[in-house]
């Protein structure tokens, strides 16, 4: 569909539009940081100051940096029957070599300091769980392979059943090990992003 029926489209509902910007177009408007607290749009200028890029890198970055913590938190009311999450996806696209990284560490340090916190929090956790299932699995290969030499008698009741228990506690969909949270990632493959998400 071309922009010319989209704009007739649009008109005919009532509603007008003003022309799409072309995609070719680079003489874009400049990124209006008063749109922010005023906390957040003098962070953001002193950000493109220090590392020399557009005000619209480090806004895109704070974007994507606040949906991050407020995402699964809140999300947006529009009717009674539609919500929204405040999840963004943010793109930079910038050639290689416009500080794009540098910009992104200075958000970045929030998130960090965080998943350095619930590393040392969660990790002993994770250390003691994964611990048990292992145990318990070999437990469950010696009653397996004990169950398989019985006759089906009433003891070989008990043991298929402490096998089946055993079987639920460690699988790991129906008990998922808990894991250190992560929010974002560097360069990564698509298939290697699905693995991730």
């Amino acid at each position: 569909m071309n922009t010319e029926k989209i704009i007739s489209i649009v008109s005919s509902a009532g509603e007008q539009w003003e022309r799409p910007i072309e995609i070719e177009n680079t003489n874009l408007p400049t990124f209006d940081t008063n749109v922010f607290p005023k906390w957040l749009g003098d962070y953001i200028d002193a950000v493109a100051e220090e590392t020399q890029t557009p005000k619209d890198v480090a806004a895109m970055a704070s974007i994507a940096l606040l949906s991050t913590i407020i995402s699964g938190n809140f999300e947006v009311q529009l009717t009674n029957n539609w919500t929204e999450p405040l999840n963004t996806y943010t793109v930079m696209a910038l050639d290689p070599a416009n500080r794009k990284s540098a910009v992104f560490n200075l958000f970045l340090n929030p998130i960090n300091d965080y998943i350095k916190k619930q590393s040392k929090t969660l990790l002993p956790i994770i250390a003691e769980e994964t611990a048990k299932r292992t145990a318990s699995r070999k437990r469950l290969n010696v009653l397996q392979e004990q169950f398989s030499k019985t006759e089906g008698g009433k003891e070989d009741i008990s043991l298929l059943n402490e096998i089946e228990k055993l079987a639920k506690e460690t699988d790991d969909q129906l008990n998922p090990i808990i894991k250190v949270p992560r929010f974002y990632t560097n360069d990564v493959t698509p298939e290697q992003l699905a693995q991730l998400l």
